[in-house]
């Protein structure tokens, strides 16, 4: 039996390390924030992928009709997943 090597980087175990601190995600890490845990790398990173869910938000408001909810699924999920409402965009 052959034992094979992985390539791990920084990135990679900057997320590991984020999913062990974080096991419940973006919404720990915002309740924390909320009540006022600062971590400059993490809120940097967080609030991006945030403010990058406009670009979806968009797409949905430019592509789809107001009352098709077939349109764009994957993209739907995604806001779905940062607490959007896409049946009201």
């Amino acid at each position: 039996m052959s034992a094979k090597l992985v390539r791990v980087n920084d990135t990679m175990q900057q997320a590991y390390a984020y999913a062990l601190s974080e096991p419940r995600g973006w919404f720990q890490w915002y309740c924390r924030y909320y009540m006022g845990r600062r971590t400059p790398e993490e809120d940097k990173r967080q609030i991006g992928r945030w403010k990058a869910m406009r670009r979806h938000v968009q797409q949905l408001r430019r592509n789809c009709q107001p009352d098709d909810l077939f349109c764009r699924p994957r993209q739907r999920q995604a806001l779905l997943h940062w607490a959007y409402d896409s049946r009201l965009i």
